[in-house]
């Protein structure tokens, strides 16, 4: 899987903020426009991207057969992540500003604050 920029490389802000994923040569490619990709991960049939747009981390989720976004939701306190993780009940994503926690039942998100700078995950 890989990840890039759907508009002007480097640029995270302007742009329709719209995710996408596709299939070419081989490869599943997800895009952002106006933003960056910080993390991917695939469950199942989903693709789950952390993804930076106008100053804000949202989790996105992609359909992996059409590659059209599912759902999204902000995650409050991130600008960079680093780390994401599966459990039972949701995401648990990570970056040096800490960490949140989206619950995919609950359309939500929540932020951990870590007792200080994030070391490994």
């Amino acid at each position: 899987m890989l990840a890039g920029p759907g508009g002007t490389p480097g640029k995270t802000s302007g742009g329709s903020d719209k995710v996408s994923a596709e299939r070419k040569d081989g490869n599943t490619i997800v895009t952002i426009e106006g933003g960056r990709v910080d993390q991917l991960a695939v469950d199942g049939d989903t693709i789950v991207a952390a993804v930076f747009h106008d100053d804000k981390e949202s989790l996105v989720t992609l359909d992996a057969k059409s590659g059209e976004e599912t759902h999204r939701v902000a995650l409050p306190g991130l600008t960079d992540a680093q780390g994401l993780q599966r459990t039972e009940q949701g995401w648990l994503v990570f970056s040096d500003e800490g960490a949140a926690f989206a619950s995919s039942a609950s359309k939500t998100a929540k932020k951990i604050t870590l007792p200080g700078k994030l070391l490994a995950s």
